[in-house]
C-alpha cells in the first residue's frame, strides 16, 4: 500500500501469499501465547478456501479485476468477517520481545 492508502499495485496474489506465510506460523504463534487454539481454528476455513483456489489452474482468481467480478472474492469476504468476529479486539504484545 502506497503512503496514502491506494492499494492498487498489491496484487492479490500478493495478499493470499503474506496471509499463508502467517498462518504456517500459527502453530508457533499458538506456542509462544500469541495465538490461541480457538483463533487458529476462526481463521481455518479462510486459510483452506485460499489453499483450495490457489495455483495456476485458478489464475483468472488472482487477478485484479476478479476482486471486482469474480463471486468467490464475496466467499473470501465473508470467511474474512467471519473469522474476524470471533478474534478479540485488543493489543497484544507480539515477536521476540513480547
Amino acid at each position: 500500500m502506497t503512503p496514502d492508502g491506494d492499494a492498487a499495485g498489491y496484487g492479490n496474489d500478493e495478499l493470499g501469499m503474506e496471509f499463508g506465510d502467517i498462518f504456517l506460523a500459527s502453530p508457533d504463534m499458538i506456542e509462544c501465547g500469541e495465538l490461541t487454539d480457538a483463533e487458529r481454528a476462526a481463521i481455518l476455513p479462510l486459510d483452506s478456501v485460499l489453499e483450495k483456489w490457489s495455483g495456476q489452474e485458478n489464475a483468472d482468481f488472482w487477478v485484479r479485476p476478479a476482486l471486482f467480478s469474480d463471486p468467490r472474492w464475496q466467499v473470501i469476504r465473508d470467511l474474512a468477517s467471519a473469522a474476524l468476529a470471533q478474534l478479540p479486539d485488543e493489543k497484544r504484545a507480539v515477536g521476540w520481545s513480547a
